[in-house]
């Protein structure tokens, strides 16, 4: 049960720093459209 829940915590780590890129991404994108 161990193994799953450490599973489900790397899954939400791996989500957050996907989102965050994109959040990134859409700024610089946004940046470059302004200019």
């Amino acid at each position: 049960m161990r193994d799953v829940q450490s599973a489900e915590e790397e899954l939400k780590k791996g989500q957050k720093k996907v989102s965050e890129k994109i959040k990134r991404g859409l700024c610089e994108f946004s940046w470059t459209q302004a200019e």
